[in-house]
């Protein structure tokens, strides 16, 4: 998992978020208990800012429940690689074979690295 913070645009988009989740609230008649995030650090964060706007437009006091099951996916032992270091270490190692242009978007690729998963895999854990 990587260790970045949310940037500003995130920042931004999380109080849009809020925003619209307040209006769906309302719509609904629904007062949350609880925010479910990723442990990964921006979406933490960006739990912390939907929780505030929510706590202060309905006096709640919002949980935030980390899970790493919705982390993004996993790549493994090349987590922390670049994609062109991924796809040279892929080239050098003649176990396998050459990741297709697409990799990355393909839903049923998965890279040959221990801990890695498809686009597929993903979306069923999540």
């Amino acid at each position: 998992m990587l260790p970045h913070s949310i940037t500003q645009e995130g920042e931004n988009q999380a109080l849009k978020g809020a925003k619209r989740l307040m209006e769906f609230f309302k719509l609904k008649n629904i007062i949350p208990s609880r925010i479910i995030s990723s442990s990964l650090l921006r979406a933490y964060q960006t739990s912390l800012i939907i929780k505030q706007e929510i706590d202060n437009q309905l006096g709640t006091d919002l949980e935030i429940i980390e899970t790493d099951e919705l982390t993004e996916r996993r790549m493994g032992s090349v987590t922390n690689l670049t994609v062109d270091q991924i796809e040279t270490v892929i080239e050098k190692d003649p176990r396998y074979k050459q990741a297709s242009t697409d990799w990355k978007s393909s839903r049923d690729y998965k890279l040959p690295f221990i801990g890695t998963e498809s686009l597929k895999e993903v979306g069923l854990r999540v």
